[in-house]
């Protein structure tokens, strides 16, 4: 690692393992790094490490590939058209998955990234949406239980991760705004989504295979798997 982004409150640590600088130190000026010195990087290279949410006990630290990340974010990009009026509100941790990847779709979607202060985001998330004007957000169903709908009208889209979503917390949006579901992806590299708001939506339900969508499916037997 050459370079290192991090927040004002990790650069100590962070810093402990690379050259660490904060967003603002690097818009103000760019530290001189000699373009010959970086390595010349393969798609099969590792691009990140994230960290799972965990759900399914202890987090869990994940090697991904340029590959791999590419995938995830293209496919967030095209399932929840993302585009360049997109307003992304930023509250996931930088520590998990879904943080590395709504800030990547953002960049390639051309959309907004909306970050917003660590008190705005613990204690005046409304505002903080309104503020941004912001139209899409990944919360976990135990955050969004936090927000009112009716106190974010410019939320279009809310994409629900990081936990098993049932159905009440479905009820509290729909008709507001437009719900997804949102499964993995740090485990198997790859992700589910699929539209919670739909009839046929039922708790358990992660996405569909279809022909619409290039998906693979494999049938496990459970006793077996």
């Amino acid at each position: 690692v050459q370079l290192a982004l991090a927040s004002e409150s990790r650069v100590e640590a962070v810093s402990q393992y690379a050259r660490c600088f904060t967003i603002n130190q690097l818009m103000e000026t760019f530290p001189g790094v000699n373009p010959a010195s970086l390595p010349v990087l393969k798609m099969s290279d590792s691009a990140a490490v994230l960290v799972s949410s965990g759900s399914t006990g202890e987090p869990k630290q994940i090697s991904w590939s340029h590959r791999a990340l590419a995938a995830n974010v293209m496919g967030h990009v095209k399932y929840v058209a993302l585009n360049a009026s997109s307003r992304t509100f930023q509250f996931a941790s930088y520590d998990f998955d879904v943080a590395t990847i709504e800030t990547l779709s953002a960049f390639v979607s051309m959309g907004r990234l909306c970050i917003p202060s660590e008190s705005e985001r613990l204690d005046g998330m409304a505002a903080a949406i309104n503020r941004f004007s912001a139209n899409y957000v990944i919360l976990t169903p135990s955050v969004a239980k936090f927000l009112n709908p009716a106190d974010v009208p410019s939320l279009f889209s809310l994409m629900l991760a990081g936990e098993n979503l049932v159905q009440g917390d479905v009820d509290r949006w729909k008709g507001k705004s437009h719900i997804m579901n949102w499964y993995g992806p740090t485990e198997c590299s790859s992700a589910c989504f699929c539209d919670a708001d739909a009839d046929t939506w039922h708790s358990g339900v992660i996405g569909r295979s279809d022909s619409r969508h290039p998906t693979v499916s494999w049938l496990v037997d459970p006793r077996n798997p």
